[in-house]
């Protein structure tokens, strides 16, 4: 579980830094990096969905291993 936190933290860090990228002015300005930047983004934002998913589950368990 902890190595699913550590990976969103990291996931969503990156996805945080490729938005800042794409409101550049120099990149907004280039649609071929703009474009390139934008499926990183879209790929991070799909792995991080299923981190988040795999951290519901692991949860799940942890609550009913609990009980």
């Amino acid at each position: 579980m902890k190595r699913a936190e550590q990976e969103i933290a990291e996931l969503e860090a990156q996805l945080e830094e490729l938005d800042k990228e794409m409101t550049r002015p120099e990149i907004a300005a280039n649609v071929g990096e703009l474009m390139d930047i934008h499926k990183t983004a879209e790929a991070v934002r799909k792995k991080l969905e299923t981190v988040y998913e795999d951290w519901e589950r692991y949860s799940q368990e942890l609550e009913e291993l609990e009980e």
